[in-house]
C-alpha cells in the first residue's frame, strides 16, 4: 500500500511509509477490505491523500477501541504524526 507521500511524488521517502503500508495492512486484514477503493489506481491515490477511510470498527463490530486507534495512527496523512 503506497502512503500519501508516495502518492505525491515525495523523493524523501522513509520508514513512516512502511508504517502506514502496515496500518492499511491491518485494516485489509481485520476488516476483509481494503481502505480505499475505487475504480482506477488515480482515484484511489488520490482517495489516500485526501481522504479518511471508514472507521474500521464500523466494518469490524469486534475491533477494539484500541486496535482501531493504533490503524488509524500508523495511517495518519502527515508522517509526522505517524509512529516514529
Amino acid at each position: 500500500y503506497m502512503a500519501p507521500e508516495q502518492a505525491k511524488g515525495a523523493q524523501d521517502i522513509d520508514h513512516r511509509a512502511d508504517l502506514y503500508s502496515l496500518g492499511t495492512s491491518l485494516y485489509h486484514l481485520l476488516t476483509g477490505r481494503p481502505p480505499f477503493q475505487g475504480s482506477s489506481p488515480f482515484l484511489i491515490g488520490h482517495q489516500v491523500i485526501a481522504e479518511v477511510p471508514q472507521d474500521p470498527r464500523e466494518l469490524n463490530r469486534s475491533m477494539s477501541p484500541v486496535v482501531a486507534a493504533v490503524i488509524h495512527h500508523a495511517m495518519r496523512k502527515d508522517r509526522t504524526q505517524r509512529y516514529q
